[in-house]
């Protein structure tokens, strides 16, 4: 009997501390555990993270490609071209571009820049200025 009486004494206060614990403003902060990875798994988020590697280092050798070729463009000499018949902004560039390894989108961009050409329009007989590359 007297180990019934003490457990119910034990869970009277228990009852009481928990009411109490109730009602008192509390901040509950939780921190979960993160999922362990099942070996099976493993290596193909090693590969993802690999692949997102590969993925950023063409990204900067790219960057660095079109700032070259930017910077090449603009330190270029230039010189007056009268458009022909049939003439594009596009293979003006690709003549001036040919075997030198520099980007033809890149080409393009600086002549229309340099000459405040917009889309790419242009006209038989008008005068433009293109750049002078010399072969890499």
């Amino acid at each position: 009997m007297k180990k019934l009486s003490k457990v119910k004494e034990v869970l009277k206060e228990l009852t009481i501390v928990k009411d109490k614990v109730k009602e008192m403003p509390m901040v509950k902060v939780t921190i979960e555990k993160l999922p362990k990875i099942k070996k099976e798994h493993r290596s193909t988020l090693t590969t993802y993270i690999l692949g997102a590697i590969v993925i950023a280092v063409l990204m900067i050798l790219v960057v660095e490609k079109l700032t070259e070729d930017t910077e090449r463009l603009r330190a270029s000499d230039t010189e007056e071209y009268f458009v022909q018949r049939g003439d594009t902004v596009w293979n003006i560039a690709q003549n001036v571009q040919d075997g030198t390894g520099v980007d033809l989108s890149e080409t393009v961009y600086h002549i229309m820049d340099i000459n405040d050409i917009q889309n790419a329009q242009i006209k038989e007989g008008q005068k433009i200025v293109i750049p002078i590359l010399a072969n890499k």
